[in-house]
């Protein structure tokens, strides 16, 4: 913190710590401070910080509790940073230049962070995928249920998923990062090397059924066996994906219990 004292205490501390010293060198190595230090608390140039407040008090004998009548006002440790950046913006924008220093700002973030985009891409591409996952994670709709183990999930089919593995003692993994070929996938429920996949969406589009079964032929092609958990009410709409849909929590013990082919 930062204070700022009564007129003309400052530079009578420093005097009477001085005094006390022996000489302002003498008093910079007791203080374990500079001589700017001392030149502009006793010109009283700046406010005075709390911990060399706290010395000179100690060392001048003077009780904190009493001489907190000689303090005006409390400022935060940044309170210099924060008048000099609004002093500044204030200054660039009476001069014109603030839309311009902005996009110069801008501009050169973008670039930083462009370089930074490839070098992970290059040297740590797990890790950089991870992160872009967690982020996109945080802006979407949000991990609102949480299981019995309080893992969150996305909605409640997830959760009633999640339950159920916990409750038959099953180790799974929550969408963990899997990598086939150059593919990141972040599957829904991991089982050793079977995947649950769940989904309610209505009416899927072609798009999307492309998009299921190349994610099917991707796991089975590299060793996973997977199924799409989808309510039975909804089943109807994915017939496309053959027999690799489940409905009901007792397939799914049939599924774990299955050897892949």
């Amino acid at each position: 913190m930062y204070y700022k004292l009564k007129k003309g205490k400052q530079r009578e501390l420093i005097q009477k710590a001085i005094k006390k010293a022996g000489s302002e060198r003498k008093l910079c190595k007791l203080m374990s401070i500079t001589k700017g230090v001392i030149q502009n608390s006793r010109s009283e140039t700046y406010n005075i910080s709390g911990d060399l407040l706290r010395k000179l008090l100690k060392f001048l004998n003077l009780n904190i509790k009493i001489y907190n009548s000689n303090i005006l006002s409390e400022f935060s440790p940044n309170w210099g940073q924060i008048k000099g950046g609004n002093n500044l913006i204030k200054k660039k924008i009476e001069g014109g230049v603030f839309e311009e220093t902005i996009k110069r700002l801008r501009k050169g973030s973008s670039k930083y962070m462009k370089g930074w985009h490839k070098d992970m891409k290059e040297n740590s591409p797990k890790e950089h995928h991870i992160w872009q996952y967690e982020r996109f994670k945080k802006v979407g709709r949000g991990y609102r249920f949480s299981l019995k183990n309080k893992v969150l999930v996305r909605n409640r089919l997830e959760k009633q998923i999640g339950d159920f593995l916990i409750s038959q003692n099953v180790t799974f993994e929550y969408e963990p990062y899997i990598n086939i070929k150059g593919k990141v996938y972040f599957p829904d429920f991991k089982i050793g090397n079977k995947i649950i996949e769940v989904t309610e969406w209505k009416h899927p589009d072609e798009a999307r059924i492309i998009k299921l079964r190349k994610k099917i032929g991707d796991y089975k092609g590299n060793g996973f066996d997977m199924v799409i958990f989808i309510p039975q009410n909804f089943r109807k709409f994915y017939k496309e994906i053959g027999d690799s849909i489940i409905s009901a929590l007792s397939e799914i013990k049939t599924f774990l219990n299955a050897s892949v082919a």
